[in-house]
Formats: structure tokens, C-alpha cells, sequence
């Protein structure tokens, strides 16, 4: 069968590119709403920011629901009907008269459609250009940077447009319009993400010569080697069936998801509220432009500098996250305690960075730190720590901000947030340490007696 595996590997990455910006860009710019959205239907800040933070965490949270549906219909049909809902809850959401049915149409249908877009483009664009593991950091820096600059790219434009067309024509209509933008972008690039007459030649090929490579090994070993084999085949069988049950009995796991749901929960204060928190000081209209843009640039920027030189830095992935949490420690504090427009500015620009890198570094870091044979466990745990981030995330900034009137209570707390989920994390690479070091230390003591048993053996 022929393959076209990289040349078509191309129009996915593009058809992905234009699937992520057209149905994660007006998500991204929601916090332009908000405030419209909190007068019209008059609700709580809390209520409000959790339309926001529920189409973030449904987002993250559908990804088992995806995996069933892509083995029932595949990834085309699976992105084609994300993309269709996606267009179609932003569609509707603009006439939505209550805050029950916004939060159902705009935060429910609408994050959980565009997770199965997510979802489906990230697995055919890994699978196609053969990454065995699609949470390795060659893989996701390579191909998280560009998704995210096109993604990025298209919410500067969004996000400029928002600022034009709310105050000008409202919510409805403006969401009306990004439900046009969204199917203009994505839906067409949906029907791209047909790998399957592709990259299933190149696995059937691949296939095979792994088959006549066992072939050739097994004519070459021993009955004892083949037994070996199946036994080891049948132990990988059974930890792959108990692979959940162990990850989750595993205190390490725990720790990993806290250490990785705590700041979700504040970067849910800071794609949803910010906006909010700058009108509530307040700050002109034209600076919040200024903020709002500096942030998506910067997030644009911070990605791809992690793509290009993450790799070149002295320390990892994991001790990178740790330091963005210790400084955005004290860097969320420094924004509440001197809200002056240069200082204003300047942590726009660190915010969008961090942001940038929060999507990205998560995943790294849980499957480094869990040490699991099955990667997709990492992937699926870190998942599972962002939506529920996400989902309670804006949840104490509401209430805060309903009960005094102010913001600044709500982002000391997720500066002690910062604050827990890095000491977490530098617990968790202290224990690894010293793990290391105790294993080697057995290693080294077993070599020594063996040596001397040889010794010994000899003189004997």
C-alpha cells in the first residue's frame, strides 16, 4: 500500500494548526466577556468565572470519552463532529437567556467538543511522523511550539477583535461572529485529519519487518529464550490490566497530581479573571488592550523559546516547572501589592510566558516523575490534575471578589498555591535523589561481593 508519510504529514500539522486556532482562541479570550456577561445576566463573579473554567476543564477531562469515540468512527469523524459542536455551542450560546443554560452551551458542550478536536489532532499528528510516545520532550516541544503559535496568533486577532466588537455590538453578537470564525477555520481543516490510509501502510510495513525480525531472533534462540519471552509478555499483560490501580495506590501519584493541580487552579484565576481584576482597580480600556496583547505575545514567544532551548538548559523539565512556580510565587503577590501600569505591563509580559509553558510542562513533568513503563498513564494523570484545576480554580477568586469586592485576598492565595505546588515538586526530586542514590549504592555493593566471591573462590 502506498504512503505518503511525510508530505501529507504536513497538511495535518496545518489542518491541526488551523483546528486549535479557530476553537481554542475564542476560549482563550472569554475573560473579554466576562464582565458584559456578569452585567447582563446578573451574576456573581464566582458564576461567571466558572463558564470560563469549566470549558477549560472539559477540555482536559473528555479525553477518555475521545479515546472511545475515535475507536468507534476514527479521528476524521471524531474532529469533524468536535468541530461542528464547537461552532455550533458558540452558535447558540449567544442566545442563551440564562446562566444555567451559558454554563451548559458555552462552558460544557463547548470545552468538551473542542477536547475532542484536542484529542484527535494530537494523536494522528504524533502517531503520523512516529513518535513511539507522544509525551516524550522531543515530541511535545517539537510540535507543541508551532500548534501553540498558530493558536496564539489567531487569539491576538480574536482577542483584538473582542476588544472592538463587545463594547460596540455585545456578547451575542460578537459570539455570533466566532462561531462563524470557528467553522471557517476549523471544520474545513477537520476532514484533513484522515490518517488512516496513510499511516496505517507505514504501521502494516513496519509491522512486518518487526515480524520477520522476531522470526529470524526466534529460529536463533533457545526453548528457555521463548519461554522467557512469553512470560515476560504475559507480566507486561497484567501490569498494563492493573497499570490504573497500581499508578493511583502510589502516594508518588498523589503528590504528582497535587503538585500540578494546585497551579492550574491559579493560571484558571488568570485566563478567566484577569480582565475583571484590571476593570475592578480600575485600569483605562486602552491599557487593558495593551496587558491582554503583551500576554498572548508573550505566551506565543514562551513556547517556542522552550521549544528551541529546553533542551539546552543546565537542568530539566521538572526543576523548570519548580522554578515558575517559586516565581510566580512571588511574582502573583508583586501584582496585587503594586498595581501600577508598568509593573502591570511587565507581569502581562511574565504571565503570558508562564502560561505559555504551564501548557507544555505538565506533561513532561508527570511522566517523568512517575516513572511508569505506560507514559499514557503521565499523560492522562497530568490531564486529570489540569481540568480539575481548571474546574475549581476560579471558584475562591469569585467568591472572594462577590464577598469584599476585591480580587487581592483571592491572588494571595494562589500565590500560596505557587508556593505548595513547587515545594511538592522539590520534595518529589529530593526523594527521587536520594532513591537513585540508594540504588546505586546496593549496585555497588553487590558488584563488591561478588568480586570477593570470586576471590575467594579462586584461592580456594
Amino acid at each position: 500500500m502506498s504512503s505518503l508519510p511525510l508530505n501529507y504529514g504536513y497538511v495535518i500539522v496545518t489542518a491541526g494548526f488551523l483546528i486549535f486556532g479557530g476553537l481554542l482562541s475564542p476560549i482563550n479570550s472569554y475573560g473579554r466577556l466576562f464582565t458584559d456577561i456578569q452585567k447582563e445576566l446578573n451574576t456573581t463573579s464566582l458564576q461567571t468565572g466558572w463558564i470560563g473554567s469549566i470549558a477549560w476543564a472539559t477540555n482536559f477531562l473528555v479525553s477518555p470519552v475521545a479515546v472511545l469515540v475515535e475507536s468507534r468512527i476514527g479521528y476524521c469523524a471524531t474532529t469533524v463532529l468536535g468541530s461542528v459542536m464547537t461552532s455550533a455551542a458558540y452558535l447558540v450560546s449567544s442566545f442563551m437567556g440564562s446562566y444555567g443554560w451559558l454554563l451548559l452551551v458555552l462552558g460544557i458542550v463547548c470545552g468538551s467538543s473542542a477536547g475532542l478536536c484536542i484529542h484527535s489532532c494530537f494523536c494522528v499528528l504524533f502517531k503520523y511522523f512516529s513518535f513511539s510516545n507522544y509525551t516524550k520532550a522531543s515530541g511535545l516541544l517539537a510540535t507543541g511550539a508551532p500548534v501553540a503559535l498558530i493558536t496564539s496568533s489567531a487569539t491576538i486577532v480574536v482577542g483584538i477583535s473582542y476588544e472592538k466588537l463587545v463594547p460596540a455590538l455585545g456578547w451575542r453578537t460578537t459570539l455570533l461572529a466566532t462561531s462563524v470564525f470557528a467553522a471557517v477555520l476549523a471544520i474545513p481543516a477537520s476532514f484533513a485529519i484522515s490518517p488512516d490510509r496513510h499511516f496505517r501502510g507505514n504501521e502494516t510495513k513496519t509491522n512486518t519487518d518487526v515480524n520477520e525480525h522476531k522470526e529470524t531472533a526466534s529460529s536463533k534462540s533457545t526453548k528457555t529464550n521463548d519461554i522467557k519471552t512469553e512470560s515476560s509478555r504475559e507480566e507486561g499483560n497484567n501490569l498494563h490490566n492493573n497499570s490504573w490501580i497500581t499508578m493511583f495506590c502510589s502516594w508518588r501519584a498523589w503528590l504528582i497530581l497535587f503538585a500540578l493541580l494546585f497551579p492550574a487552579m491559579c493560571w484558571s484565576v488568570y485566563w478567566v479573571n484577569t480582565i475583571s481584576y484590571f476593570e475592578s482597580i480600575p485600569i483605562p480600556e486602552n491599557d487593558i488592550l495593551i496587558f491582554v496583547t503583551v500576554m498572548t505575545v508573550t505566551d506565543v514567544l514562551g513556547r517556542v523559546i522552550l521549544a528551541l532551548f529546553m533542551n539546552k538548559v543546565p537542568f530539566g523539565e521538572t526543576s523548570l516547572l519548580c522554578l515558575c512556580n517559586f516565581l510566580f510565587f512571588g511574582l502573583t503577590i508583586i501584582f496585587v501589592v503594586c498595581p501600577s501600569t508598568p509593573v502591570l505591563l511587565i507581569c502581562s509580559a511574565c504571565i503570558g510566558v508562564g502560561r505559555g509553558w504551564y501548557n507544555v510542562l505538565p506533561y513532561l513533568v508527570s511522566v517523568d516523575l512517575l516513572e511508569s513503563d505506560n507514559s499514557d498513564q503521565g499523560v492522562t494523570l497530568a490531564m486529570v490534575a489540569l481540568g480539575f484545576g481548571f474546574a475549581v480554580g476560579t471558584l475562591p477568586a469569585g467568591a472572594t471578589y462577590d464577598a469584599i469586592g476585591s480580587y487581592t485576598y483571592a491572588f494571595i492565595l494562589n500565590a500560596l498555591l505557587y508556593l505548595l505546588g513547587a515545594v511538592i515538586l522539590l520534595f518529589l526530586q529530593m526523594e527521587r535523589r536520594m532513591r537513585n542514590k540508594r540504588k546505586r549504592h546496593r549496585r555497588g555493593l553487590t558488584v563488591v561481593y561478588t568480586i570477593e566471591s570470586a576471590k575467594a573462590a579462586i584461592q580456594g
